[in-house]
Formats: structure tokens, C-alpha cells, sequence
């Protein structure tokens, strides 16, 4: 084991005690409301910025402002209905279950945010570094898996990791 592998380890750790602190159904509805946050903001800002204008002169300005605002009134509502059903497992005395969930998603996000950042690492400065880390070995082996499970539609995300 060496320095990779703790940071590895550490940061895997955070996401697990994250998720688990979270539960399953916060942190799958913070990930999916930024998701879709994100997707309406880019269908809707453009709208959204001529009404800003009035209060915004500069263009640019509102058009991120607009984004910005969209992203974070989508994710705040997924947020809150989250936090409504948490509330609801919790009373059903499945809350327990709710976090153990929240601590594997955890683990799960963990391994992929570190399986992409090791994957461009390699990409631009090769796998020698990489080499003797029993964790980052193991990691950019599945995550060309992790890659196939995605639809055609992010062909351009699988050709930029191959």
C-alpha cells in the first residue's frame, strides 16, 4: 500500500461516512435534482435571462445568473422532497435501511469520482505512476465496465476516457 492507495481510502471513507450521514434517498435526490438541474438549465436559462435583463445589464452576466438560478431552485426542490421522504422512511422505522443504502451509494459515487479522476490521469500522464497502487489498479480495471453501462447518448464521455 502506498500513498495512493490512503488518499484513495480516505476519500472512499468520506463519501461512505457522507452517504451514510446523508441516507439513500438525500443523496440520490441531490445527484439526480443536479442532474436535471442542470439539464433544464441548459434548455431554459436563455428565457430566463431576458427577464434578468431588466435588473442585469450585461448579457453574460444574466445568462449565467439565469443558469445558476434555474440549477439551484431544481436542486433545492428535489432537496426538499427528499427531506420530506426521509422523514416518511424514518417513521416507517426504515431509516436504518435508508442510511446503510446512503453509505454503499456513497462508497459507489466515492469509486467513481476516484475511477474517473485516475482514468484522466492516465489518459495524460500514463499508468506508471499509477502502477503500485493496489486501489487505483483495481479502480481504472472497472471502470471501463462502469463506462459501458452508459447509453449512446454519452458516446463522447466513453472516447474521451478510451
Amino acid at each position: 500500500m502506498n500513498w495512493l492507495d490512503i488518499v484513495i481510502i480516505v476519500i472512499l471513507a468520506i463519501q461512505v461516512i457522507t452517504g451514510f450521514a446523508q441516507g439513500f434517498i438525500k443523496a440520490l435526490a441531490g445527484l439526480v435534482g443536479l442532474i436535471v438541474g442542470i439539464f433544464l438549465a441548459g434548455r431554459f436559462y436563455e428565457n430566463l435571462a431576458g427577464s434578468l435583463l431588466s435588473f442585469i445589464s450585461n448579457t453574460d452576466v444574466a445568462n449565467v445568473a439565469a443558469f445558476v438560478l434555474i440549477l439551484i431552485v431544481v436542486w433545492a426542490i428535489f432537496s426538499i422532497v427528499a427531506s420530506l421522504l426521509t422523514k416518511l422512511v424514518n417513521v416507517a422505522f426504515l431509516g436504518l435501511l435508508n442510511r446503510l443504502l446512503g453509505a454503499v451509494f456513497g462508497l459507489f459515487m466515492g469509486a467513481l469520482f476516484v475511477g474517473a479522476a485516475l482514468a484522466i490521469w492516465a489518459r495524460y500522464f500514463g499508468t506508471d505512476s499509477l502502477s503500485n497502487s493496489v486501489m487505483a489498479t483495481f479502480l481504472l480495471d472497472k471502470f471501463p465496465f462502469v463506462l459501458s453501462l452508459l447509453p449512446s447518448q454519452f458516446d463522447s464521455i466513453k472516447d474521451f476516457f478510451k
